[in-house]
């Protein structure tokens, strides 16, 4: 910037995580760079989002760092203080200032040393707490009181969700087919007949169908693809006349075929064909038998009928939980931990809190408030919007999923204040679809982070280099 001839008039700098004083202090003393600064902000953005309600913090080295063999208290210090300060940023961008609770350490026995590990939640929150009062005092607008709660774990709270199968259309999609985060290569047909091209697509929020579809169980998205694929077809004439060609029975893949091959609606077909793209001969395999252990009563055989009825897991249901499918009854840990957080019963010996919350903290929605006659509770300082999955499911044709979209960008309410998980070690997508879930049941933004988030492969890909020894899955006995 101090040259001869700058290549811009004005430069405007903007800072992801907070700047040191020295650094402020030289560029002022600097006249020829000052006078050329449009702007110099800091904008507290350490972290990655997931979704609307999801982030991590990218230390993808954390299992490895703070649980591996090879302890040693000065990396993990290290991993623990740049994750408290990309956690504190995100409290910082949202303006929202927290109650902070973590899972006290916990001896085996009163003779067992207390290890650097049972210690992960509780250093990690007395990082984040120290920068969290740091933006108290230095940075403008942001609240003097709490308005939400946090919850620091770390993945020894559940040792099965990140490896056992999760069967909603989100977790399978990043089980079955070769995504990139949440980047995904498809191919579409050639507008003029030729070669099928290919299309990279990012399954986030701006899909609707994937708004609608990503928590929903696998044989139920399946369903509902067909039906939208049917009901788009029998809206259209040509589609019709085409159709009493081809015959009266159709799969999915021949409805996607019968209305690729109509221009007119090829935005409209381009969203659903994205979710009903062909997968691999081992992974309609896979699908076939999820489909048979969900609807024994479809095949023919009755031995076989009676057998797979059998063979049903005998998980115990959660009481006051309607599950549609047998496939569906595991629960994280993190669920009940929510429930009870919500409710004030989880316990202060087990979850201290750094800055214990007052009588009057209640996490309840001022609506409930004003209806019950208590003073509204304390709220973030922004509206929520209505998340789409807080819908009831009246989808009756293809088009459905826009309305659904844009009835999230419409339609705001006040909620309760916001819990925040965060989990060292990594999270998992069923852990996500929970705190979706929870939102819509307990009338409070659930948001989860995590220092990253993986599909059983990558966790256990994680799991292998937290030793010194080197192992294979050969030398396993299945």
């Amino acid at each position: 910037m101090s040259g001869r001839s700058p290549l811009y008039r004005k430069s405007f700098v903007f800072f992801s995580s907070p700047v040191a004083r020295e650094l402020v202090s030289h560029i002022k003393r600097d006249a020829s760079v000052l006078s050329r600064i449009g702007a110099l902000r800091e904008m507290n953005l350490e972290y990655f989002a997931i979704d609307s309600q999801g982030f991590i913090t990218d230390n993808e080295r954390a299992l490895e760092e703070l649980f591996g063999d090879e302890e040693s208290s000065r990396k993990g210090d290290a991993c623990l203080n740049l994750m408290a300060t990309r956690i504190a940023t995100v409290f910082a961008s949202l303006r929202e200032f927290p109650f902070v609770r973590y899972r006290a350490a916990k001896s085996l026995d009163p003779t067992t040393m207390t290890t650097f590990r049972d210690l992960i939640p509780t250093k990690l929150a007395a990082g984040v707490w120290n920068c969290l009062t740091k933006y108290k005092t230095n940075l403008p607008n942001f609240p003097q009181s709490e308005t939400c709660e946090l919850l620091i774990l770390d993945r020894s709270i559940d040792q099965i969700a990140p490896i056992i199968h999760e069967w909603t259309y989100d977790a399978m999609c990043h089980d079955l087919l070769n995504m990139e985060g949440n980047k995904y290569v498809h191919e579409v047909p050639s507008k003029t007949s030729g070669v099928p091209e290919r299309k990279e697509v990012l399954l986030e929020d701006h899909d609707p169908i994937w708004l609608e579809l990503r928590h929903a169980h696998i044989a139920d998205a399946s369903e509902r693809l067909h039906e939208k694929m049917t009901n788009f077809v029998s809206k259209n004439k040509a589609a019709q006349i085409h159709g009493q060609r081809v015959g009266s029975e159709l799969s999915t893949r021949d409805l996607q075929r019968m209305v690729q091959a109509l221009p007119q609606y090829s935005e409209q077909i381009e969203k659903l064909s994205l979710h009903v793209d062909d997968v691999s001969r081992e992974n309609k395999l896979r699908l076939l038998m999820i489909y048979a252990a969900v609807y024994p009563e479809k095949f023919e055989d009755d031995k076989i009928s009676k057998l797979m009825e059998k063979k049903h897991a005998a998980r115990k249901d959660r009481p006051g939980e309607e599950v549609t499918w047998q496939l569906s009854r595991f629960y994280p840990i993190i669920e009940e931990l929510v429930e009870k957080l919500s409710k004030r019963e989880l316990p202060k010996d087990e979850y201290p809190c750094m800055n214990d919350p007052s009588p009057t903290f209640h996490g309840t929605s001022q609506a409930a408030s004003v209806r019950t006659g208590q003073a509204p509770a304390p709220h973030s300082m922004r509206s929520r919007r209505t998340a789409t999955w807080a819908r009831p499911r009246n989808s009756d044709d293809g088009y459905s999923s826009d309305s659904i979209l844009r009835h999230a960008s419409s339609d705001f309410k006040k909620m309760g204040q916001r819990i925040f998980v965060f989990i060292v070690g990594g999270a998992t997508r069923s852990e996500l679809r929970v705190c979706h879930k929870l939102s819509t049941k307990l009338k409070r933004e659930i948001v989860l982070g995590s220092s990253s988030l993986d599909d059983p492969p990558e966790f256990i890909t994680k799991l292998k280099l937290m030793t010194a020894n080197e192992l294979s899955l050969d030398d396993l006995q299945i």
